[in-house]
C-alpha cells in the first residue's frame, strides 16, 4: 500500500492495486465538547466519475471555468458541499466495500468535521485543489474516459442480421 503524505495538511493518498482514496484525518470539537481526531474517506469510482462528467454539460472542467469566469460564488460554495458529501463513504472492514449512501454523507455533513472541511475548502482554493486531484486523479479520469469511448464504439457498431435457415 503506498501512501502519499503531504506535510502540510492531514491529507492522506492511499494507493493500492489502482484504488486511490483520500484519507483526510481531522481534530475537530464534537457536540458535546469532546476534542476528537478521526480518518475521514473520499473516493470516486470510474463509474461515478462517467457519471459526473457527463451530467454537466461541457464536462466538470467548462463548469467550474465557467462558475470561476463569470465569478459565481454562490455556485462555487454549492458544488464545493456537494463534491465533498458525494465522494464521502465508508471503506468496509475487509476493504470489499467502499459505502456510501444519504443517510452517510446526512450524518457526515452535520459534523464539526464537515464545517471544518467546508470552510478549508472554500477559504483556500489550493486545498479545495489537491482534494480534488486526490479523488479525481488524471489517470483515473482518462481511465473512465476511455471505457467510456470504447462503449461508445461499440454502440455504433451494427450487429450482423440473423439470416433465416434456407
Amino acid at each position: 500500500m503506498g501512501v502519499i503524505r503531504f506535510a502540510s495538511d492531514p491529507l492522506d493518498f492511499y494507493l493500492e492495486r489502482g484504488i486511490l482514496m483520500v484519507i483526510k484525518k481531522m481534530k475537530y470539537i464534537d457536540y458535546l465538547g469532546v476534542e476528537r481526531e478521526e480518518p475521514f474517506h473520499f473516493n470516486f469510482s470510474q463509474r461515478e466519475i462517467v457519471k459526473l462528467q457527463t451530467s454537466i454539460n461541457g464536462g466538470l472542467d467548462e463548469f467550474l471555468k465557467k462558475i470561476i469566469d463569470e465569478k459565481d460564488y454562490n455556485q462555487l460554495v454549492i458544488y464545493i458541499e456537494k463534491f465533498i458529501l458525494d465522494a464521502f463513504g465508508e471503506r468496509s472492514l475487509d476493504g470489499k466495500y467502499f459505502n456510501k449512501s444519504e443517510e452517510l454523507s446526512k450524518a457526515f455533513s452535520q459534523t464539526e468535521a464537515f464545517n471544518d472541511m467546508f470552510m478549508e475548502f472554500i477559504t483556500d482554493a489550493g486545498k479545495f485543489a489537491e482534494f480534488v486531484r486526490g479523488v479525481l486523479p488524471q489517470a483515473k479520469i482518462d481511465a473512465a474516459v476511455k471505457n467510456l469511448e470504447e462503449r461508445k464504439q461499440l454502440d455504433n457498431i451494427t450487429p450482423l442480421p440473423l439470416s433465416s435457415a434456407n
